[in-house]
């Protein structure tokens, strides 16, 4: 079973990696952004590429700011 690796790009830009991440650059499907941080809101549902030197992977507090409740991942429903 594969691993779903969730990142940050930019530090405004929420998504899923669609590769590996140790790449140069790599895949990622966009979720959430955060638009007055930057985050470009016509690529959200879109594919896009990132850079491995602008993301990271997702923290718990990634998660809870942008608002992104998973499977797997403690949510809360307001």
């Amino acid at each position: 079973m594969e691993k779903t690796i969730f990142v940050v790009l930019n530090e405004n830009t929420f998504g899923y990696a669609l590769e590996r991440t140790d790449k140069l650059f790599f895949r990622m499907v966009v979720i959430a952004v955060d638009v007055p941080k930057g985050g470009d809101p016509t690529l959200l549902d879109r594919t896009t590429l990132a850079s491995r030197d602008k993301s990271r992977q997702a923290r718990k507090q990634d998660f809870e700011r942008f608002k992104i409740c998973v499977p797997g991942f403690a949510c809360s429903v307001e």
